[in-house]
């Protein structure tokens, strides 16, 4: 009886340390967004770089148009860096986040007083960490 108690104890608490101690991918993916939207809104280069992958491509339009602008990491960061996108703070309702094996997709709502974000982030992680592969973001001015 003792032995059998000794091994349910043992059983119990590594599946506390193995839950609690390891974030599920859901959460890493949602973490990873949240880097990604605290990286634009701080305008930090270094924290968009690490949390961007290098085939990274976004995508955004304004609502009720039909026209999609598209760009690359290369391009993003430097509109980053000349402050023409980012630095401003938004509140973050993420809606939905899916894990699909080494890929992962967020839904989240982006807003602040002057504009409005609706979006949708895919990310990957190749063994280095969740980065975000693409965006795909529809934007309305208040």
């Amino acid at each position: 009886m003792r032995l059998f108690t000794t091994k349910i104890l043992t059983s119990l608490a590594f599946t506390f340390l193995a839950t609690s101690c390891f974030a599920s991918p859901a959460k890493e993916i949602e973490s990873a967004f949240k880097n990604y939207v605290q990286g634009a809104d701080k305008r930090s280069v270094a924290l968009l770089d690490k949390v961007l992958h290098a085939n990274f491509r976004s995508g955004f339009s304004m609502k009720n148009d039909p026209k999609v602008m598209l760009g690359d990491k290369e391009g993003y960061l430097s509109l980053i860096k000349a402050g023409k996108i980012g630095g401003a703070a938004r509140n973050v309702k993420v809606q939905d986040v899916q894990h699909f094996g080494n890929t992962g997709v967020v839904r989240a709502q982006l807003t602040n007083s002057k504009t409005a974000f609706d979006g949708v982030f895919v990310f990957i992680n190749e063994g280095n960490g969740w980065q975000l592969m693409q965006d795909m973001q529809v934007v309305e001015f208040k």
